[in-house]
């Protein structure tokens, strides 16, 4: 292809062209790697549920591209950070900490901030969620230091002056310092007064020794975390409440409960409205059904209980399907459907040509034959007629087909017959009845 615009190129030396193709390489390649690199962005954050109930954690998913660092911060806490020199694109999730974890004052709702970072600058998003309940969350943070417990107690301990200054000397300026309160242990954590503690369900106090007390002398103390029933995968094993939600459980104050509960969460097999599958058992009792340890058994229970139109021993009538297949019969879906079949699979013992044979009442029908309830009512319709014959000179009882072909006369009664054969053959046969 000719550039005509660009001939001034040409009529440069060959050294000139080198240096500005050299020039021109790498400005491009400037320009493709700046555009490249750009800010990193946040194509996807998100949280669920964004309601917690009582000892749940979100479960955070992101995709982060063009970032060589990224951090996950819940309500002030880095759950998740992540070096990535390459910027290649993040993709993934980050279990955020338990409800009791979180709550640290009154508040309702808390935040979730994901920040991904490059050497051309930052990207933020945030996340509201909030918590179900309005407990008071501050006594299930387990006390740090003194330092943190004191600001959260009333009334606190305050510099304090003379309450009767001298006439001489100037007021005093000594306080008296806060005293130095217990620790508690990591196995008895929460430092609460017995009101607290009893409304909390704390029953267990781990010593007399005080964990704090305020001006007014109102005291607390150590207190270890109840102790309850969890129910995880079906099994019922004793633990705390921040234990049970850690594990993915659902806790209850009492084994009986929890026992209750987990068996109505249990898997079964479940036979409902005629349909068979795996939910938990007390969805499957909601919907009126029936419970069953494994598939062939309620595979079993829902035939017991489905109905269908049955038609056995000719005859149709509304039965469960179990009931008809002991009778022989054969289901069907409508009342027609199954008349239809009945009627087309009835026997009947037919007369047909003479001969007596059991068939169904169509085939009967279509051989030009009777059907007849019995055996017997089907053996005397069907015998040829008989007369009494005049043939030859004789008298005899004989079918009138025969009677005819052997030339002779048939008469309904024998004395006809014999007068007839007396007179000879000039007398016609009275008229058969």
């Amino acid at each position: 292809m000719r550039l005509s615009g660009f001939g001034w190129v040409r009529s440069m030396n060959i050294p000139l062209r080198l240096c500005l193709c050299l020039v021109l390489i790498c400005l491009i390649t400037t320009g493709a790697t700046g555009h490249t690199a750009g800010k990193p962005y946040i194509k996807l954050f998100e949280a669920d549920p964004l309601v917690l109930n009582d000892g749940e954690a979100a479960l955070y998913t992101f995709v982060v591209k063009n970032a060589t660092e990224m951090q996950l911060v819940e309500a002030g806490n880095i759950i998740k950070e992540i070096s990535n020199p390459s910027a290649a694109t993040l993709k993934g999730t980050a279990q955020g900490m338990t409800t009791f974890a979180i709550r640290t004052g009154d508040s309702s709702t808390f935040t979730a901030v994901l920040i991904a970072k490059n050497d051309s600058g930052e990207a933020i998003e945030e996340i509201t969620l909030s918590f179900a309940t309005e407990l008071e969350p501050a006594p299930l943070i387990p006390p740090v230091s003194a330092t943190l417990l004191t600001p959260a107690r009333s009334p606190q301990w305050l510099p304090q002056l003379p309450t009767s200054p001298p006439l001489i000397q100037p007021p005093s300026t000594t306080t008296h310092p806060r005293p130095e309160f217990a620790e508690c242990p990591s196995d008895c954590k929460y430092c609460l007064q017995p009101s607290e503690a009893a409304n909390l369900g704390f029953t267990q106090k781990c010593s007399e020794e005080i964990c704090y007390y305020s001006p007014d002398n109102r005291k607390w103390y150590c207190h270890s975390e109840p102790e309850g029933w969890c129910c995880k995968d079906g099994k019922v094993f004793q633990a705390t409440k921040n234990r049970c939600a850690e594990v993915g459980g659902y806790w209850y104050a009492t084994q009986a409960e929890a026992i209750e509960r987990c068996r109505q969460m249990e898997l079964c097999w479940c036979c409902a409205d005629g349909k068979v599958g795996q939910i938990p058992r007390d969805q499957c009792l909601q919907m009126g059904g029936t419970c069953h340890d494994t598939q062939a058994q309620a595979v079993r229970a829902c035939q017991e209980m489905m109905t269908c139109w049955c038609c056995a021993g000719g005859k149709v009538g509304q039965v469960p399907q179990t009931q008809c297949i002991q009778m022989g019969g054969t289901c069907y879906d409508t009342q027609a459907q199954a008349v239809r079949a009945c009627q087309e699979m009835a026997t009947c013992w037919c007369c047909a040509g003479g001969k007596v044979f059991q068939a169904p009442q169509t085939q009967c029908i279509q051989m030009g034959g009777n059907c007849y309830t019995t055996q017997t009512q089907a053996m005397q319709a069907c015998q040829p007629a008989t007369c009494w014959c005049c043939a030859g000179g004789k008298v005899f009882q004989a079918p009138q087909t025969q009677c005819i072909q052997m030339g002779g006369n048939c008469y309904t009664t024998q004395a006809e017959a014999v007068r007839a054969c007396q007179q000879g053959p000039t007398i016609p046969p009275p008229l058969m009845r």
